[in-house]
């Protein structure tokens, strides 16, 4: 899933996280009996599982078209079919997801649709509605899932200055009791 641009740091750039309690024990344990950080291992774990988990998705999305697949009709071989997925609805999803997206944002999405899109019908034979449902599943429906979560989330209280003065660099450090560094900077954005 897309994330949000964050400005990279001097060992990578920052991504957070939600993680229910009962990994959140699993990697804290493992992190003090070796005497590594949560990090290490996070980063070890999406090393070995996002190969895996890349295959599973494209499959999925293959499986879902392909459940639906009819051929297309002869006669619109050859032809460039039109993405029936409005610019109108494509703009509204990466504005809700990113406010600060450019109509040349739009654009290129609507570009990478549109040649995934005549590719399904053109040269694997999807009908028009298997292949936008496919375009759909690639390229807007991460975007929507993003979106609910996010606004499914309840509103972070800002630290006040007495929280904040009694803030030890270890407990900066180890992230201010937040669940995640978006969390973190909510609360303490006044503040950084």
């Amino acid at each position: 899933m897309p994330t949000r641009k964050q400005a990279p740091t001097r060992h990578g750039r920052v991504v957070s996280v939600r993680l229910d309690d009962t990994l959140i024990a699993q990697l804290d344990e493992l992190a003090e009996r070796t005497g590594r950080s949560r990090s290490v291992y996070i980063k070890r774990a999406l090393e070995i599982a996002l190969p895996q988990l890349e295959q599973e998705y494209g499959q999925q999305v293959l499986n879902l078209v392909s459940t639906q697949r009819q051929l297309a009709p002869e006669q619109n071989r050859g032809t460039v079919p039109e993405l029936p997925i409005p610019r109108a609805d494509v703009a509204a999803t990466l504005r809700a997801y990113d406010p600060s997206t450019t109509p040349d944002d739009i654009d290129l999405l609507l570009k990478q649709m549109q040649a995934m899109f005549t590719r399904l019908v053109n040269h694997d034979g999807y009908s028009h509605q298997a292949a936008e449902q496919a375009v759909r599943a690639m390229h807007l429906d991460e975007y929507t899932a993003a979106i609910t979560e996010r606004d499914s989330r309840t509103q972070v209280r800002k630290a006040t200055e007495e929280e904040v003065a009694d803030l030890t660099i270890a407990d900066a450090l180890n992230g201010a009791g937040c669940d995640s560094y978006e969390e973190y900077e909510q609360r303490y954005r006044d503040w950084l």
